[in-house]
C-alpha cells in the first residue's frame, strides 16, 4: 500500500516480515538454485513444506534426504539438499544447524548461490555471511 508524505512529515511504519515469503513476480520463493535437483521424491516434498511455511516438517523431511545423498557421488545434488535443509533450519530459528548445513553445501558446491529474488532477505543475507566466513571473502 502506498502512503504519500509531504516534506517534513514523519510516519511510523510496521512491516510484517511474514510477507518475505510472498512470491515476487513469477519466481517461486524457494526455487532450486542453478544445477541438478536431487531425484529423491522427498526433496520436492521438503521444499514444498518450506514454501507453505512449515519449516519444522521440512527439517524432518529433508534431513533423511541429505543422509541418503551422502552415500552417492553427486556433490551438487547433495549441496542443494543441504542448502534447503539449512533454509529449513534457519526458518525454524535454528541458526547453528543452518550454518552447519550451509557450510557443508558450500564444501560440496563452492559455486552455490541462492537467487536473491527467490528467497527471503534473511536467507540470502545469512547465506552470504556463512560464505564470507567460510571462504574468507570480503564484502
Amino acid at each position: 500500500r502506498r502512503v504519500q508524505l509531504e516534506a517534513g512529515q514523519k510516519a511510523r511504519v510496521q512491516i510484517d516480515l511474514q510477507w518475505e515469503a510472498v512470491v515476487r513476480g513469477k519466481v517461486r520463493p524457494y526455487k532450486v538454485p542453478s544445477g541438478d535437483e536431487p531425484d529423491d521424491p522427498f526433496f520436492k516434498q521438503g521444499v514444498d513444506q518450506l514454501m507453505v511455511g512449515d519449516s519444522p516438517e521440512a527439517v524432518l523431511t529433508l534431513g533423511p534426504v541429505v543422509a541418503r545423498l551422502q552415500s552417492r557421488d553427486r556433490p551438487k545434488m547433495l549441496a542443494r539438499a543441504e542448502f534447503f535443509l539449512g533454509v529449513a533450519f534457519l526458518e525454524a530459528g535454528r541458526e547453528v544447524e543452518a550454518r552447519s548445513q550451509f557450510e557443508s553445501a558450500l564444501a560440496h558446491d563452492p559455486g552455490l548461490q541462492p537467487d536473491p529474488s527467490a528467497f527471503p532477505a534473511r536467507v540470502v543475507t545469512f547465506f552470504a555471511h556463512v560464505r564470507r566466513a567460510t571462504t574468507g571473502e570480503k564484502r
